[in-house]
């Protein structure tokens, strides 16, 4: 009987576990569809700008805070439509990461002329940030 009991608080706690690990989960991918969604409504660089932490890091090509790189670039025509195809986050749900294809237009979608390739973000797992 012990054994039962203790198998049943076992499943229960681990059941809350992943429901826990499943729903930051969401987040993540959530919060990234929106952020790309914001990305073709709103412009590339005013999208970054509204989800970028403050402390948040762009390598261009060494480490810069990414707020205040993107506050000093001009606003461009240049348009980036991705979606995440997979995304997963670390067991503590800190960590989040996201992976897809994308499509890049230098001069925006209007004048064609695009390139593909992979895409690959990663972050924390804030809610705060997520809710923006």
């Amino acid at each position: 009987m012990k054994n039962c009991v203790l198998s049943l608080l076992f499943l229960v706690v681990a059941n809350s576990a992943l429901a826990q690990s499943n729903s930051d989960l969401e987040k993540v991918v959530l919060s990234e569809k929106t952020f790309a969604s914001d990305a073709q409504r709103i412009g590339f660089r005013d999208a970054f700008l509204k989800y970028i932490a403050d402390d948040g890091v762009l390598f261009r090509p060494g480490p810069v805070n990414g707020k205040k790189f993107l506050s000093e670039q001009k606003d461009s025509p240049e348009l980036i439509v991705w979606n995440p195809t997979f995304a997963d986050i670390s067991s503590n749900g800190i960590l989040g990461y996201t992976t897809g294809d994308y499509e890049y237009f230098p001069e925006g979608r209007e004048k064609g002329g695009s390139s593909t390739g992979n895409i690959f973000r990663f972050g924390r797992n804030n809610p705060t940030v997520i809710s923006k």
